[in-house]
Order: C-alpha cells, then structure tokens, then sequence
C-alpha cells in the first residue's frame, strides 16, 4: 500500500484537483484507492459522494439513519432492531391520531416515548439536510454522472464490490448487509482522528460514485477540531492508526490535506511515504513550497523516517503568459528535479468534469484527454516510487 498526502501551503493553487486527478487515473487503470479527505471544506468528498452531507454531526447523523429506517421498515446500520420497531410503530400510531404508545418487537412503549420518537422521526423526515444527485451547486450532470459511474465500475475486473446503485452508494464490502451509504454513513473523517477504531473507520468509509475501485473516507467541515496547531505524539500518529485498520486494504491512499500546517497536515505526513507538493507559477509559490518541504523533512525526522516528496507539481500554468514562464523557470532554478513533468495547463475541461462530479478521464473533450494524460504519468511516477522503498 502506498501512502501519498497531497498538499499545499497556499489555498487556491488546485490541491484537491490534483488529488481528484490520481484519484482519476487510478480509477482508469483499476487501481484499488482510498481518498481522504482532510480538508474542512470537504471539496473532494462533494465531487466524490454528492449525496453525503459533511455538515451533519455524527450524533445527528446516526439519530436521521434510525429514522429513514424506521419509516422504511428496516432496522438501520449500527442500532437495534428493537430500537428502530419502536420508533416505526410509534409514529405509524402518531399518524393515525393515537398518542397512547404501541407494541413493539421487544416489548411495549410508553405513550411519553412513542410521542418523543414520533417527534424526532418527523423532524428527521422535514428538517434533513443530506444532499442528492443535482442539488449541489454547479454539478448539473451528478445524476447522470453516478449512473454510469456505477454501471462501469460494475463490469470492472478487481473491483471492490459490484456497484449497480444509481447513487454509487453500494456497500464496500462484498454481501454484507447495512453497508453506508452517501446517506447513511454513520461517521466521517472527523469521529476516525477522535477515535481510529476498525469500527468507526468502516463506518466512514463510501463507496463512490466514480466506481467501486475508489473508496471515500468521508470529509467533514467538524474536522477543523482536530487542526490543533501543536499537537503531541499521540495524536499524529491517529490517521496512520486509522489507515492500518482500512478493510480491504487498497492499493494506494491519497489524503487530501488543508492549506495549513496544523495537525490535520503533519498527521497526514506522518501517516505517508510520499508527499506531493502542488503550486502554481505566482509570486508566492517560491515561499510556500519552501514551507512545504522543510514541513516534509521535519516529520521525516521526528516521526517518519520513509516519508519523501515525491515532487512539485505545478498546476495552472498558462503557456503563453510571460509571467508564468519566469515563475515557473524560478522554480526549476531553486528547486531542480522536484519540480514534476509533465507541469499541469489551464484547461476549462478540469471545472467541467468536476461541475459534472465525473473523473476527468472520461470528460469528452481534448483538453480533458491531455490532462488525463499528464495525470496518468504522475500516477506512474508515485506508484513507481512506492515500489522502490
């Protein structure tokens, strides 16, 4: 398994279009991968899953699953059948005009309790917050999207799990009932660094819409309470845990990092073989991949002796902007062989395929086919690296 963070110390250079792109080429080879996503924002868990709502507190989450599965008639991942009979007959009797309680599987509910449970199903059923195909902003083709993402990943050799769900919300395991999905996964990222349990890390875990080869440990803006900007030993060394209990275990991990150097960044290199720097020829891409390495080397000597960077990769450049090509002769200058070929052009196509939450290398259009190229040959770089160690 190799283990690559993607990161930057400066916002707005493509960081998360970076991982999304190897997350794209592994797609297109077969490569079993697991994304995680670190960053608060969440912006690679949108693309991936648009269903899952990274806003939702685990607590709430849990208490919306019970409820769409009391409505449903089926006991929900991760509570008791019991539990979830008493919240069905009780609203069922609610419904009707009857406050007096019901007959469960397990026994008899109070009408004080069949009330309450009543009540949370309906505030679970008005107030739900979790996204579906099409209601993100900018992503009109993620129905159809998802469509054929799973129907590929269906037909794929070596594939996780067969995904025939529109959603691509199939479980990641193979016949096992009450696998998540992107709209009742249980816990994101954030409930794994408060407690890297082989549990909390399979309820984290989706399956995506791009096929099941590609796996999402889920992102959550509830993250940014674990960025703490000195934490001790023992709270890096949380993601690497969570990373040793991945069912499955994939081929590559790409964890896509905030543009801090807080926790969230450093655990993510201590959890790493390789760190995959990314910038763009401005002014201040000299003074935050200088940041970027020395941040590298640090944890390379304090907690992860295996870690190097495997490169700068240089994204948004503009062929024919003279500005452009004096930063990005600057870099070769100071920084020299890590500085990454082939460096990334400006192509609409990358906003495109992401609009539309597909991998680029199936946006029908040149500039997506020459992106997807350049993609295909950084992915070759990093897994050619992770056999050399």
């Amino acid at each position: 398994m190799v283990v690559a963070s993607v990161l930057s110390l400066k916002g707005g250079v493509g960081k998360t279009t970076v991982a999304l792109g190897l997350a794209s080429a592994a797609v297109h080879r077969g490569v079993r991968t697991v994304l995680v996503d670190l960053d608060p924002q969440a912006n690679a868990s949108a693309t991936l899953a648009p269903e899952h709502d990274p806003s939702l507190p685990v607590g709430r989450r849990k208490r919306q699953s019970r409820a769409e599965a009391s409505r449903a008639g089926a006991p929900s991942a991760g509570s008791p059948k019991s539990e979830s009979s008493r919240a069905e007959s009780s609203t069922a009797q609610t419904v009707g005009g009857t406050a007096s309680g019901a007959t469960a599987a397990g026994g008899k509910t109070s009408g004080a309790e069949g009330s309450r449970a009543a009540a949370s199903g309906r505030k679970a059923a008005d107030g739900r917050t979790t996204r579906r195909p099409g209601d993100e902003p900018g992503a009109g083709g993620t129905g159809k999207a998802a469509d054929s993402g799973a129907a590929r990943g269906a037909g794929r050799k070596g594939a996780d799990a067969a995904d025939s769900d529109a959603a691509g919300d199939a479980g990641w395991w193979q016949g096992q009932p009450g696998a998540p999905t992107a709209e009742t996964v249980l816990a994101t990222v954030a409930d794994v660094l408060a407690s890297p349990k082989r549990g909390v890390v399979a309820d984290a875990l989706l399956t995506t819409s791009w096929g099941p080869e590609l796996r999402l440990l889920a992102g959550s803006e509830h993250v940014e309470a674990h960025n703490h900007p000195d934490p001790g030993s023992k709270r890096l060394s949380r993601l690497a845990t969570a990373l040793s209990k991945l069912p499955d275990e994939p081929e590559l991990v790409l964890i896509d990092c905030p543009p801090s150097l807080g926790q969230l960044t450093r655990s993510a290199l201590v959890a790493s073989d390789r760190a995959v720097l990314v910038t763009e020829p401005s002014l201040y891409a000299v003074t935050g991949v200088q940041r970027a390495l020395e941040a590298v080397q640090a944890e390379r000597t304090a907690h992860r002796p295996t870690l190097q960077p495997l490169g700068v990769v240089i994204n948004r450049v503009r062929p024919r902007s003279t500005e452009h090509d004096f930063r990005l002769a600057e870099l070769r200058d100071l920084f020299g062989p890590l500085v990454l070929r082939p460096v990334l052009p400006d192509r609409s196509a990358v906003q495109q395929a992401q609009g539309a939450a597909v991998p680029i290398h199936e946006w029908p259009t040149p500039g997506a086919r020459e992106i997807a190229g350049m993609f295909d040959a950084l992915l070759d770089r990093l897994l050619r690296s992770g056999k050399r160690r």
